[in-house]
């Protein structure tokens, strides 16, 4: 079994859908993500062209792909 770190690093440039401890879901394309789970998301729902969606790891509850 992978680590946590590694085994969502095999997700990247994989859509994925992200909920927070607000209760807010986001769906985008894993673009980044480092030791403290700090993730980048493109492609992300109402996202302009060319920008990208950071999201602190401390206010992620669940990660999933989108199969």
């Amino acid at each position: 079994m992978l680590p946590p770190l590694e085994y969502l690093t095999l997700f990247l440039n994989t859509k994925i859908r992200i909920l927070l401890k607000t209760g807010d879901i986001y769906s985008g394309i894993l673009q980044g993500i480092d030791s403290h789970i700090n993730i980048l998301l493109s492609e992300y729902e109402e996202s302009k062209e060319d920008t990208v969606l950071f999201i602190r790891g401390e206010n992620i509850c669940l990660i999933g792909n989108e199969a």
